[in-house]
């Protein structure tokens, strides 16, 4: 017998945001995408130097503006 208010648990899946991403970062990386970034290159020429996707690297510019790491507006111009 239960308790009365009692419910079973259900197993429900998860979703982890990005988990399929490299999000991990060298100090190094962080100073030359700053540099990059500082001298106005566009989000997909950042993406393409380091062989990231241009995910990893807008999360990164993300991190770095909360952080107040760096005031630069990142051109996200997207091209194909």
């Amino acid at each position: 017998m239960q308790a009365e208010g009692w419910r079973q648990e259900r197993t429900e899946k998860i979703h982890i945001s990005l988990e399929n991403k490299n999000l991990d970062w060298k100090h190094s990386e962080v100073q030359e995408f700053i540099r990059l970034a500082e001298e106005a290159y566009h989000l997909d020429q950042i993406a393409a130097f380091f062989k990231r996707d241009m995910l990893e690297v807008f999360i990164l510019y993300l991190d770095l503006v909360d952080r107040r790491k760096i005031e630069t507006k990142l051109k996200v111009v997207y091209t194909e």
